[in-house]
């Protein structure tokens, strides 16, 4: 990777961020900082300000003598006059633009002529703001501070005013920087709220576009959509009033476009039309209440993972990296229907989860997860990889599972007992799978199940505990050992730096006891 130097220290790393590609493009909102990232445009800057500046489209020409040509399409000139940018190609043998030969807009009515002081190839870092007025013809104001940015049907989409936090803002059709909202044609500019008749908008907190068919907004109490254009017959509807979304980065389209995201209650899944349906009540009943989380103190992402056929949940604390994640896999049952189930995870602080995407490569063997973490870095989830990169040094991954609760007595009135456990450790089945490492079992026996539970999950005065040595099963491995109680679970797991853990069978023997006590 390589750093775009122009923009160091020209973006506000204590504020929100948020991206969105267009054009060739990306477009910055950063509250007040509103920024260009140029990968497509060369840079022509001019001495002295001509009288007519050069029209988003236009087609300039530089005759170089001799046949050479140097073309460049407008893309846009700032405020000044006297710095243009524009998609620039070549003819007749000429390579760039020079800073010797005249450059013409042969357009009715173009701009001035000008011999170009300096040329600049990409990339560029510039502020976002409108198109230089040409004669008479502004191009209307841009709003003073957005946190949301998005594209949109061919328009650059921006919200998160804190001014006027319920309202959207897409700039022209094909244009990012005209935003003249007066102008009243098909690509205008347009600008508007989501509430019903007569009420005060809702605060928007995501935007949500989903190719060009519509767009989702998130908002603090509900969930609007707009289908198609709303300059050319696009709706508005409502799509549920119910609930709202976590913050800009809580959301993530699955496999089959199906939205998910973390709403009032939980996390929620809903197809478009449609209405949401919370998926976490079940499994995850207390979910929000746990978590604790407050957008003025975490941010939580949402990631689909399409290696790993699932979405990676991620609730970060801003102030210290500390983390509280979750892996939502997905599984298919009864046809269509994707129940799932979350594995809860954490992370070393230092690589704690801001942002993430899916990157899809040209090279297969690099697809996968890249995530932003709290330390500066862009990290990547490895299935290879033993240990997790904790920054200054690697920190081993506390991997486990529980199987249980286990009914080991006659309902209350007599006790059972765990007498032996033999486990077979996972051998690679392929020549290049590994096989597993060491795997630890400890047992938790209580009269009840959720005492158990609460046991095993504290990982505290365990009754029975040991290790089988890996791969395989060797004669004698069985752990002849004597646990009584009610219900017990059994706790298999390995927390040893560059080691990774499989199994492949499990028996437990167990026989009545006694009497309760």
């Amino acid at each position: 990777m390589v750093e775009l130097e122009a923009a160091r220290d020209d973006i506000d790393t204590s504020d929100h961020l948020s991206m969105a590609e267009a054009f060739q493009k990306c477009f910055i909102a950063n509250g007040a900082k509103l920024k260009i990232v140029d990968f497509v445009n060369t840079k022509l800057t001019i001495a002295v300000a001509p009288s007519v500046a050069h029209k988003n489209g236009t087609l300039l020409a530089q005759d170089q003598t001799g046949g050479a040509y140097a073309y460049m399409v407008v893309d846009y000139t700032e405020s000044t006059k006297q710095t243009v940018y524009g998609f620039a190609y070549y003819a007749g043998g000429a390579t760039a633009f020079d800073t010797t030969h005249s450059v013409t807009d042969p357009a009715a009515g173009g701009g001035s002529a000008f011999t170009p002081a300096t040329v600049t190839a990409t990339p560029h870092w510039r502020t976002w703001t409108v198109q230089a007025t040409i004669g008479t013809t502004e191009y209307g104001t841009m709003p003073e501070k957005a946190y949301l940015v998005c594209r949109y049907r061919n328009r650059v989409v921006l919200s998160g005013n804190p001014g006027e936090p319920y309202q959207w803002y897409m700039s022209r059709s094909g244009n990012p920087y005209d935003w003249k909202y007066a102008v009243n044609d098909a690509g205008s500019p347009v600008k508007g709220g989501n509430s019903d008749a007569g009420v005060m908008g809702d605060i928007i907190k995501a935007l949500i576009p989903h190719k060009d068919d519509y767009l989702v907004f998130g908002c603090a109490g509900s969930m609007w959509v707009l289908f198609g254009d709303p300059m050319d017959g696009g709706q508005l509807r409502s799509f549920d009033s119910n609930t709202g979304i976590f913050c800009p980065t809580s959301w993530c389209w699955g496999p089959d476009g199906e939205l998910y995201f973390w709403g009032k209650d939980g996390i929620y899944r809903a197809t478009v039309p449609g209405v949401p349906t919370l998926i976490s009540r079940i499994r995850l009943p207390r979910l929000v209440s746990d978590e604790n989380a407050s957008n003025l103190t975490h941010r939580i992402s949402m990631i689909y993972d399409a290696s790993r056929a699932g979405i990676v949940i991620s609730v970060t604390k801003l102030a210290d990296g500390s983390n509280s994640n979750y892996f939502y896999s997905f599984a298919a049952v009864d046809g269509e229907a994707k129940i799932g189930g979350f594995f809860p995870e954490t992370y070393p602080a230092a690589c704690a989860v801001y942002s993430g995407l899916h990157y899809e490569s040209g090279d297969k063997t690099l697809d996968g997860v890249l995530v932003g973490c709290t330390d500066g870095y862009i990290r990547r989830y490895d299935e290879a990889a033993k240990s997790d990169d904790g920054g200054a040094a690697d920190v081993a991954i506390n991997s486990y599972t529980t199987i249980g609760p286990l009914a080991l007595g006659d309902g209350q009135r007599k006790e059972g007992s765990i007498e032996s456990i033999d486990l077979t450790v996972a051998t690679g089945v392929a020549s290049t799978d590994a096989d597993s490492d060491d795997v630890a079992y400890k047992v938790f026996v209580a009269r009840s199940a959720a005492d158990a539970i609460k046991s095993a999950k504290a990982n505290t005065a365990p009754r029975l505990g040991g290790t089988f040595k890996g791969p395989g099963n060797f004669r004698g491995s069985s752990r002849r050992q004597s646990a009584s109680g009610l219900y017990g679970i059994i706790r298999l797991e390995n927390i040893t730096l560059d080691e990774s853990w499989a199994f492949e069978t499990l028996f437990v023997d167990g026989s009545l006891s006694g009497k309760a006590k």
